[in-house]
């Protein structure tokens, strides 16, 4: 077993991860990962790396060391390598906060915003050869079609199976998935973008504007109840609790008054 191979399976085992599930997280067969911790294989290139130490929660650089690529580079690749990734680690946290801030607490997308949903993302995730199907359905059979021929069974046929196909959980793996992402020709920032038109759209607060702040800022006397009902904050991927609000509100009035 090579120091890689070891490694990274100490740390799976650790976590209570299964070697199926983080070889479904990461896009390999699992016996290929069995294999590369045991010693039998090579370590994987840098964009499998770069998903295997967000599944395990370690730094991707020192998975690059433990692989023994780093070592290979020299100060100019090594550099443009971690700006790389710093980068699209940004944006891919912006898209899915912005993701959870139009989802439920299920993950799933209000019916009205399927179809914006779907213009951004449709046939651009690597999701796997059902939604291929549904994303054919969806397209030219309902979204397509005459309203007049749809029934409603079709209608409850699409919101069903659109929930299935696309919710914060499958897209979330889709646009982790950056190998076959290259080929969808679309860019992470071009999602973040569409993202973003879609909160001006539908006049939602986008929590990564100037302009957000300064409103919040601007109205921080409201009482608690009115800026609880206003604005949606995430940490880690979810909203804050009624008290965790208070805490936060409280705060940011003492900073002010002691400006």
């Amino acid at each position: 077993m090579n120091e890689f191979g070891r490694y990274i399976k100490q740390i799976r085992e650790s976590k209570n991860l299964t070697l199926t599930y983080v070889a479904e997280q990461i896009g390999i067969d699992h016996s290929h990962l069995s294999r590369i911790e045991n010693g039998e294989r090579n370590a994987p290139k840098a964009p499998t790396i770069r998903k295997l130490a967000k599944v395990l929660g370690v730094s991707f650089l020192e998975l690059m060391e433990k692989a023994g690529h780093w070592e290979k580079l020299d100060e100019e690749e090594k550099r443009q390598l971690a700006e790389i990734y710093a980068n699209e680690d940004v944006v891919e946290t912006k898209i899915l906060r912005l993701l959870r801030g139009l989802a439920n607490d299920e993950g799933k997308f209000p019916g009205n915003l399927h179809k914006d949903i779907f213009a951004i993302f449709g046939g651009y995730l690597p999701l796997g050869s059902a939604t291929n199907k549904f994303d054919h359905w969806y397209l030219y059979d309902y979204l397509n079609a005459d309203p007049d021929d749809l029934s409603e069974s079709d209608a409850e046929y699409a919101y069903e199976e659109f929930n299935k196909n696309y919710n914060f959980i499958t897209i979330k793996k889709g646009i982790q998935n950056l190998d076959d992402l290259i080929l969808s020709k679309k860019s992470l920032e071009e999602f973040l973008a569409e993202l973003e038109s879609l909160y001006k759209k539908q006049n939602l607060k986008n929590p990564f504007s100037d302009e957000s702040e300064k409103e919040f800022l601007a109205e921080i006397d409201l009482s608690d109840e009115e800026l609880m009902q206003r604005y949606k904050v995430m940490v880690d991927g979810r909203e804050l609790t009624e008290k965790e609000w208070k805490k936060l509100l409280a705060f940011l009035r003492m900073e002010r008054d002691l400006d």
